[in-house]
């Protein structure tokens, strides 16, 4: 298989102030489009306060009063090309500029490939691209446009096709775009242990969820809340600030369990959350998480129904709760008036021995909700081929979806053995 390396280099840029002061500028010289960099200035020796105002190409300028010795900023370009950037610094003692200049490139693809029955593209090198838009057909059909959301990662597969072995690519092109990734993960028995002692399985969960702007979690066993906290430590270690919120225990027996949402904090704001209250009924064994989130580019408000399921073939429980779930919705758009998208997702056991996914008969499969993780798509790390976990959203969410879902298998991805993807002894 062919590779490429994209070679990241910092340049130094050196410049006298009027006063005779050294100055440094710091960042890179080379970089790739659509991926962020940062860049920092600093005197040897100056009187603070300072303002610093940076310019550079297609950014808004950016100026930070009573600055310190040293400042920083970051861009983003979304275009190739040199790129010139400026930074002027003010104080007591006189004005200077320094100059420097990025080589801004586009994002190599390194692989086009066809092996046996099907063709797949490769990302070599790492972004912060959102979407992939590839040109596609298969044989003499239509050309179409594939698109996938997905942020870059070394030597990451990030799509294929199986479907017919006459499968061609005629182009394709990473853009950034303002779709929000939202993601499910019942992380088996989450306890406060599991996230002290398995650590090479804390960083894989980690690496999972910073692929997303927010993840719900199911089956976390810890009311303290620490293995959440440690989870959360350690994705804001690989470098972008995630948050989160957590229900309370929940349970119609003495075991209990949490849900949670971990969100992007630069991406996504928290706007209102409860828990459902399923009294006197009590139809769910642990009643569904609800919380209300905003973009924080202001173009999309939404709703997540946050559930897991008991998975119960003897008394139908698993089918009541999933019916019952419509009632959860209806809830949501009482307290939630103002808003048209709700989404339901987690852990519903909808499938094998606790649901028919076939049948027609439960109220979610009207024409009114969409279930974007469908019959075919296997979540279960188990040799067993169910499909569990499920995306459900209202008709009225799917002007705004993007119009891609999919399963990520973190254990192919990563080799990991049943037993290793479950931290189980």
């Amino acid at each position: 298989m062919k590779t490429s390396t994209t070679l990241l280099i910092f340049a130094y840029a050196f410049c006298l102030t009027s006063q005779v002061y050294a100055v440094t500028i710091a960042g890179p010289a080379v970089a790739t489009s659509g991926a962020t960099y940062t860049f920092t200035v600093a005197h040897s020796m100056a009187e603070t306060p300072i303002i610093y105002t940076w310019q550079a190409t297609d950014q808004t300028d950016v100026i930070h009063t009573d600055g310190e010795i040293s400042d920083s900023v970051s861009f983003t370009w979304n275009t190739p090309g040199i790129k010139e950037l400026t930074v002027t610094a003010d104080n007591a003692e006189g004005t200077f500029s320094c100059i420097h200049n990025v080589d801004v490139r586009e994002l190599q693809i390194s692989d086009i490939r066809q092996i046996d029955d099907r063709i797949e593209l490769t990302l070599s090198g790492t972004s912060s691209y959102s979407k992939y838009e590839i040109l596609y057909r298969n044989g003499t059909d239509e050309w179409q446009i594939v698109s996938l959301p997905i942020r870059g990662e070394d030597g990451l597969t990030i799509w294929e096709d199986y479907q017919r072995t006459d499968s061609e690519i005629d182009s394709y092109k990473a853009v950034t775009t303002d779709d929000i990734a939202i993601a499910s993960f019942n992380i088996m028995r989450f306890t406060k242990k599991k996230s002290e002692e398995e650590l090479e399985l804390m960083q894989i969960l980690a690496n999972i969820i910073s692929r997303f702007d927010i993840v719900t979690i199911q089956e976390i066993i810890d009311k303290s809340g620490n293995a959440v906290e440690n989870l959360k430590n350690m994705i804001n270690d690989l470098g972008t600030n995630y948050d989160y919120i957590m229900g309370p225990p929940l349970g119609n027996t003495s075991y209990k369990e949490e849900y949670a949402y971990m969100y992007r904090t630069d991406t996504i704001t928290v706007t209102k959350r409860y828990t459902f209250g399923d009294i006197p009924y009590n139809i769910f064994e642990r009643e569904p998480f609800v919380a209300k989130f905003s973009a924080n580019n202001g173009k999309f408000d939404f709703v997540l129904i946050n559930i897991h399921t008991k998975p119960d073939e003897d008394e139908d429980k698993t089918a009541e709760e999933i019916a019952s779930l419509l009632s959860v919705i209806e809830d949501a758009r009482t307290e939630f008036a103002d808003e048209s998208d709700f989404i339901i997702l987690g852990d519903l056991n909808a499938d094998c021995d606790y649901f028919d996914e076939y049948s027609l008969s439960s109220p979610l499969k009207d024409d009114e909700y969409n279930w974007l993780i469908t019959n075919g798509m296997d979540t279960n790390l188990a040799s067993s081929r169910c499909t569990y976990d499920r995306i459900i959203i209202t008709s009225d969410s799917e002007e705004d979806y993007a119009g891609y879902s999919s399963v990520f298998r973190f254990d192919q991805k990563f080799g990991l053995t049943y037993n290793e993807a479950t931290a189980q002894a």
